[in-house]
């Protein structure tokens, strides 16, 4: 009986570690999405950890042990809402992405990329533009800031490094076209003209096709 206990026991522990985990990445969940909510309608600096911990009905040494401080729980808040989802990788690293940089057609893939643009500037540009504005008062959101701003110039950079070598044109350098996409691509532009201007979403992203295309290509994507 005694070793029957113990084999039991044992055959429980998996599914136990399994469930705790599950029920923890769901803890985690609530934390970045009451998070989000007080962060937007706060702000950062009057937004508490225990005030994340209450609406997320979790306890305050949790939010520590998963996140470490404030600025860790905006920073996940910040990678969640620009790919949509917490566990994805950057989107021209998936699947999906590099099937996307492999398009023939010149036109839809930039219409591709800035369609994904406009869908990430939706969930995030409001997110970005707290770091910026939080920036001095945390110095881990000037850290933020800097890696939000690498992430785009690596992603601006590889949209660029992987067009054809007529595709771009002839008084423009690879490194030049980067840097023009890398400046149009940015949540502030987002937030200057859909925000503050009330442009509609779909303008946005009829005005950004348009630009790269006049800016960058050689002849119209068409």
């Amino acid at each position: 009986m005694e070793m029957a206990s113990r084999m039991s026991s044992r055959s429980r522990r998996p599914y136990d570690a399994s469930r705790r985990q599950a029920e923890a990445r769901a803890r985690q969940r609530r934390v970045v999405d009451a998070a989000r909510e007080l962060f937007l309608q706060r702000g950062y600096g009057p937004t508490t950890i225990g005030d994340i911990a209450e609406a997320a009905d979790v306890s305050v040494p949790f939010v520590y042990a998963a996140f470490e401080s404030k600025a860790g729980i905006l920073s996940r808040v910040v990678e969640t809402a620009i790919t949509g989802d917490e566990a994805a990788p950057p989107i021209l690293e998936q699947p999906a992405g590099r099937a996307i940089l492999a398009e023939p057609d010149l036109a839809k893939r930039l219409q591709t990329i800035v369609r994904l643009a406009r869908l990430s500037h939706q969930r995030a540009a409001s997110l970005i533009q707290l770091v910026e504005s939080a920036r001095a008062s945390d110095p881990a959101l000037g850290a933020l800031a800097g890696k939000i701003d690498a992430s785009l110039r690596r992603d601006t950079r590889t949209f660029v490094e992987a067009l054809p070598a007529k595709a771009l044109r002839r008084d423009i350098s690879r490194q030049e076209a980067a840097d023009l996409l890398y400046m149009l691509s940015a949540a502030r532009n987002w937030t200057a003209l859909v925000e503050h201007c009330g442009w509609r979403p779909e303008r946005y992203e009829r005005w950004m096709t348009d630009t790269i295309t006049r800016l960058l290509f050689r002849r119209p994507c068409q």
